[in-house]
């Protein structure tokens, strides 16, 4: 998976996730918020 097309994803999946959020689903808000972490967080290995 390139780094365009996981950014394209996570953008659509964000902006349902979002539009789900905003009208009260509470599922989505959590779901939003995992998928922040998982997306757009790229993981420090040397660091850990």
């Amino acid at each position: 998976m390139t780094e365009a097309l996981r950014d394209e994803v996570a953008t659509q999946i964000t902006e349902e996730l979002l539009e789900l959020a905003n009208d009260g689903d509470q599922l989505a808000s959590l779901k939003l918020g995992q998928t922040y972490t998982q997306l757009f967080v790229a993981p420090d290995f040397k660091s850990a």
